[in-house]
């Protein structure tokens, strides 16, 4: 795990040292046991390492290439390491490379076109003297996060963002889209580059940003996902996806420490903690499982049996288990030190949990901790085959799965008609007439329904910022492949989260389902490979069948986190605590919220069975008191 950063700036050795000074600030919480920096008088570079995989005693970032002059930090775990090195030409006696040395290689030989050739979660920067020209590079998925700004010929960029505002000569405007995105958060789907700093940008996924000569940046994008379609035989899928993803979990269980992978009791997690247990090495500590666990709260309101399926999996699997209890843990917990790891507010009401997680973990001497995050997007529940079924008038199918779906899965124990409505005639309506459908449902949500953003967002606010006009452009409709592959970008926001809180303790996620070569063949699978006789994400049922208790394999989800959530902000302390930050709103957010909104929402939250509240009140309150939070800590500029 390494924090890089670095400026592209003519300037004296001591202003160069001192730039990278407050750089590195941002990221010197994280634990390290080793700093780099390289500089000339055009750029400066520099690292803050922590050991995880095998190799690091020999990862002497920055890197030099004493050919070309090259200088490179990167911040990379590669998955295709062999593959990597035979096309290489690498001699085998030369396989234990650090991976930071086979990307300068790749560079080398290569150029600009070495990302193409790279699988695994990496961010780097390569700065070539020969032409004065850096590129900054961030994997397809986006599990590292980089930061950048440029102002006149210089250029920053760092792992943190707190590090970038470090800078004496950094901005200090507040991105008003950015925050009308974290209410709507359909609006940073379509500007994942966005941050709370107006001109600092989030390098998106799967772009290479290159800079030369001091002139103004350009950015490229360097993977497109083949989204062709193969029919197959069940059997081939099955044995196709299954050695995808136990390669892919393989890949990410390369440490020179324990390992511990997440286990909620869901389909994702279990995959990925008992793929993880059978493929660990013979001389491999045992895969700890980490498990927040709920124990004073009633069955009925978190609405699982989750001790008895992660039971179930642990048995399966003779996993050694580590149990957090976190029931007692508000969505208010740890706020300071996640507004902090983040460098923004922290919107997700699951990261207190998160962050107790990653501690206990810490605690454990583990330094990778797995997870499902991705899961259900990579594979989809399927969903998309009903309307498919109606548009090809298959009927009869259509309706053996909405009766299958209300047997099975408890989000349709509803009547038929509902499901055809809401499941198959809606998106087919917004697939037939996009502009009129989005627009109609625009309409309906201004004028009062439970869609919490629209109405909270001050009307003046939301003209500066084309509001309607940037909501519909993202709810416009698009194919069922192009909907597959964009439905990733909510869970890139997920990761990012995770790696910020993460690396706060020294630890390094992954993500085995935030795989490419795992997320191209799922983008290829037919509708009955999602869906089949009311079982979402079939094939992962399927294919993992021998792994899976019967148990997991045949549910559909766990809701406790949610439920504990509003559970401890309806409590008498949270709703005191709440009360004081929104009524009224403080000074920093009345030019931007409409303070009977708010007052609405909360009053909705705080009068409502905690069990079964609103999730958009849950939502939208816990979204404004942890805004409101942090712009009294983080003052910015307003752009009028």
């Amino acid at each position: 795990m390494t924090a890089i950063f670095g400026v592209l700036a003519d300037a004296k050795s001591s202003e160069q040292q001192a730039m990278l000074e407050a750089l590195g600030s941002g990221s010197e919480s994280w634990p390290h046991e080793r700093i780099g920096q390289w500089n000339d008088q055009r750029f400066a570079v520099g690292i803050q390492a922590r050991s995880n995989t095998p190799g690091f005693e020999r990862d002497g970032q920055p890197l030099v290439c004493h050919d070309t002059g090259q200088v490179l930090v990167c911040d990379a775990r590669l998955d295709n390491r062999d593959e990597l090195a035979g096309r290489l030409g690498l001699d085998p006696s030369r396989s234990s490379l650090p991976d930071s040395r086979l990307i300068l290689e790749a560079f080398r030989r290569w150029g600009l076109d070495a990302p193409g050739h790279l699988r695994g979660d990496y961010v780097l920067a390569l700065w070539d003297p020969r032409d004065r020209r850096l590129a900054l590079v961030r994997d397809p998925l986006g599990v590292r996060q980089l930061y950048w700004f440029k102002s006149g010929a210089r250029l920053a960029f760092a792992s943190s963002l707190q590090g970038l505002l470090a800078l004496d000569w950094a901005p200090r405007l507040l991105d008003e889209v950015w925050l009308a995105g974290t209410l709507q958060r359909s609006l940073l789907s379509e500007e994942p580059w966005r941050t709370p700093v107006a001109s600092v940008r989030r390098l998106r996924q799967g772009t290479c940003l290159v800079c030369e000569r001091g002139g103004e940046p350009r950015q490229s994008h360097f993977w497109t996902p083949d989204l062709s379609i193969r029919r197959e035989s069940d059997q081939a899928f099955e044995e196709e996806f299954r050695e995808l993803f136990r390669r892919s979990v393989r890949a990410r269980l390369r440490s020179a420490f324990p390992v511990a992978s997440t286990l909620s009791g869901d389909l994702d997690s279990s995959a990925v903690s008992t793929v993880a247990a059978s493929q660990a090495d013979a001389d491999q500590l045992p895969i700890r499982t980490v498990t927040a666990r709920f124990p004073t709260q009633a069955e009925p309101a978190s609405g699982t049996e989750q001790s008895r399926l992660v039971a179930d999996v642990n048995r399966r699997q003779s996993l050694s288990p580590l149990t957090v209890n976190v029931d007692e843990l508000s969505p208010l917990f740890f706020e300071r030190e996640l507004q902090d790891a983040l460098a923004a507010p922290s919107f997700s009401p699951d990261s207190s949990i998160d962050w107790a997680l990653c501690r206990a973990c810490a605690d454990a001497g583990c330094r990778t901790l797995l997870t499902g995050v991705g899961g259900e997007t990579t594979i989809s529940h399927g969903f998309g085959a009903l309307p498919s079924y109606f548009r090809t008038l298959r009927w009869l199918a259509l309706w053996r799965e909405v009766r299958a779906l209300q047997q099975r899965h408890p989000s349709f124990a509803v009547p038929a008609q509902r499901i055809l409505w809401g499941a198959v005639l809606r998106p087919q309506l917004n697939a037939w007439f996009p502009t009129a459908f989005v627009r109609w449902r625009a309409t309906r949500y201004r004028q009062g329904g439970g869609w919490f953003p629209a109405q909270m967002l001050a009307p003046e606010l939301a003209r500066r910022i084309r509001f309607s006009e940037r909501r519909v452009e993202a709810l416009l409709p698009r194919d069922r492949d192009e909907l597959s592959w964009f439905g990733l970008d909510p869970v890139v926001f997920a990761a990012q989260t995770h790696d910020s809180v993460a690396s706060s303790h020294g630890i390094e996620v992954r993500h085995p389902f935030l795989d490419q070569d795992l997320i191209e063949f799922c983008l290829r699978l037919p509708h009955d490979q999602r869906l089949r006789d009311g079982w979402t994400r079939w094939i992962l049922r399927s294919s993992l069948s021998a792994e899976l208790p019967d148990s997991v394999r045949q549910g559909f989800g766990n809701k406790a986190h949610g439920t504990n959530g509003r559970i401890r902000l309806s409590s008498p302390s949270g709703a005191e605590e709440l009360t004081r930050r929104l009524k009224p709103l403080p000074e920093e957010l009345r030019p931007f919220l409409d303070q009977a909104s708010v007052s609405l929402y909360l009053q909705r939250l705080l009068t409502a069975p905690p069990d079964r509240g609103s999730e958009a009140a849950y939502a939208a309150v816990h979204s404004v008191g942890a805004l409101a939070e942090w712009l009294q800590r983080n003052p910015l500029k307003l752009s009028w």
